[in-house]
């Protein structure tokens, strides 16, 4: 996304912003906090030593700007790569869950700055689009939200189910008992 945006150095550090705090097991969303390869990732070491912030606090702007052109050159050969040891290697529902973790993370970055000069513009360029659509498309996932199945809504919203179909918890959302309306 770094390349593929024309967003300028204001739009530039802003992505680089945007991916740094992805890249930290807090900015995780709910979906991909219970996804062992996606907490495992965010723990590696040597993913953490490859955050664009790491160069910028060492001074070594050369080598983050010939890290993203050459991760550039490889995204959609790595997502290939990745999608296809992930489906050998892992439960669907794990390598699912990494590859849309991938694919969130490429979006807060394209939705970081917008693309024109100091980041003014449309949120996700045109060229970003493409990346993206190319990027799911390598990661064999479809870029159109998951709709998440009744477990996992119950679990998001901290309900349970009883033995009868009748459903408990939920407190404040709405839910009221009688015919006082």
């Amino acid at each position: 996304m770094l390349v593929a945006s024309r967003s300028g150095l204001v739009g530039k550090l802003r992505e680089l912003l945007a991916l740094s705090r992805r890249l930290t097991p807090q900015a995780v969303p709910v979906q991909f906090k219970r996804n062992e390869l996606v907490l495992a990732l965010l723990n590696d070491p040597a993913v953490r030593a490859v955050a664009p912030f790491t160069y910028l606090v060492h001074g070594d702007l050369p080598r983050l700007i010939a890290t993203v052109s050459r991760a550039h050159l490889h995204v959609l050969t790595n997502c290939e790569r990745a999608a296809t040891l992930l489906a050998v290697k892992s439960p669907w529902a794990e390598a699912d869950g990494v590859k849309r973790w991938l694919l969130w993370i490429a979006r807060g970055v394209a939705e970081a700055s917008g693309d024109r000069w100091l980041g003014l513009g449309r949120r996700v360029s045109t060229e970003e689009a493409g990346m993206l659509a190319q990027m799911s498309a390598a990661l064999h996932v479809s870029p159109i939200v998951q709709v998440p199945s009744a477990a996992q809504l119950e679990t998001l919203l901290g309900l349970t189910m009883h033995e009868g179909g009748g459903v408990s918890g939920g407190e404040g959302y709405g839910c009221s008992g009688g015919g006082d309306r």
